[in-house]
């Protein structure tokens, strides 16, 4: 959140930054037990599922509790600077990084499945 450039403050919820940190918590404990101390696949999905669940309900509540108070005499100036991305631009970004990662597993799979079988000892 603090790398977020802007003209302005965040004036934050105390109560519901509370509220977020005791989400995570017993949620990711619960979530952990139940994966460390399950024997099924359908209870480790399940605790898989309540950690994703945790992760959100933490996030949106802390999202919650932070107001961003605008302090600029311009508040339609876009931001400028070095690691500004502009929104516009931020999927284009995503997709050619995913596909770029994509392509390069893809090579090193290739490149391990030609590569020859070691002999054996």
């Amino acid at each position: 959140m603090y790398g977020m450039r802007f003209g302005g403050r965040f004036d934050w919820s105390i109560g519901l930054v509370g509220l977020s940190v005791l989400i995570a918590i017993v949620a990711a404990i619960a979530a952990l037990w139940l994966a460390f101390n399950t024997n099924t696949w359908l209870a480790r999905g399940g605790a898989a599922l309540l950690m994703g669940v945790a992760v959100c309900a933490m996030h949106y509540t802390g999202m919650a509790a932070a107001d961003l108070i605008c302090t600029t005499a311009y508040r339609s100036k876009l931001p400028r600077g070095f690691g500004v991305i502009s929104a516009l631009d931020l999927p284009a970004l995503v997709i050619t990084l995913a596909l770029g990662i994509a392509a390069l597993l893809a090579v090193q799979q290739l490149v391990q499945r030609s590569a020859p079988a070691p002999a054996p000892a």
